[in-house]
């Protein structure tokens, strides 16, 4: 399944649906990411005050960095 997509100005398409990462922090998060990018999420939505980018980057690990549109 490939979920709807909404075109930026920029150019750039954004999916209409991700993940957001608010309150999960550490093994949780990362293994929310993980499985989320694994069902086909292509969108990731963080900010700095979560403080779980370590995670949600571990959370990315093998997957291709370029397929995913990551908003903080």
């Amino acid at each position: 399944m490939r979920i709807p997509t909404v075109k930026l100005s920029s150019g750039y398409r954004i999916p209409q649906l991700g993940l957001g990462t608010w309150q999960l922090g550490g093994e949780e998060c990362m293994a929310s990411v993980k499985a989320a990018l694994e069902l086909g999420y292509s969108h990731l939505d963080t900010a700095e005050a979560y403080d779980n980018h370590a995670e949600v980057g571990r959370g990315m690990a093998g997957f291709d960095r370029s397929e995913t549109f990551l908003t903080s």
